[in-house]
């Protein structure tokens, strides 16, 4: 859901006049979670599929803030955003996962003035606080209540149902911590 997001933030952004010819636009895509991560995969392939698609000529710049093993994100990534980026100017950002919207909304000096779209967020804390002259996207909904229905219709025998999970950034939300 986050690509027709990002293509209509697109449109918008790159509104043209009929009969001009598209410039090149340039887009930095900001991912919470690592290359390797199945998801974030998926989202930054469909991400290039719908920019191919959508006739403009644009370039992406992909980048991974990998939370899970760089708990220092929140301070590795400004500290380097001007050596890396402050010198580009991108037309638009695209953020996949909660912790690099949250990134971005927390440090508007990190790609100033540039509209946000993103997907994949879920914490209501961030989202409501978000401008929304900058930043428009998917809101994830986590339907744990239906999803444990479904289970236990396909496992009507159930007594015990047990949860596993892990201490990262991604879990607790999870598991209502």
């Amino acid at each position: 859901l986050i690509v027709p997001v990002a293509v209509t933030a697109l449109s918008l952004a790159f509104h043209r006049a009929n009969g001009q010819s598209r410039p090149q636009k340039s887009v930095f895509v900001l991912n919470s979670y690592r290359v390797d991560y199945d998801w974030t995969r998926d989202q930054v392939k469909g991400i290039h599929a719908q920019f191919k698609e959508s006739g403009f000529d644009i370039e992406t710049l992909v980048d991974f803030l990998d939370v899970r093993r760089d708990t220092a994100y929140k301070t590795n990534f400004p500290r380097n955003y001007e050596a890396r980026f402050a010198a580009r100017k991108f037309d638009l950002v695209v953020t996949t996962g909660d912790e690099a919207l949250e990134l971005l909304a927390s440090n508007p000096a990190l790609f100033p003035g540039v509209p946000v779209a993103f997907g994949g967020a879920s914490e209501r804390r961030v989202l409501d606080a978000l401008p929304r002259q900058r930043f428009t996207g998917v809101v994830e909904v986590f339907a744990d209540s239906p999803m444990l229905d479904m289970a236990l219709q396909l496992h009507p025998g159930t007594r015990r149902l047990v949860l596993l999970t892990d201490t990262t950034p991604l879990s607790p939300p999870l598991i209502g911590g």
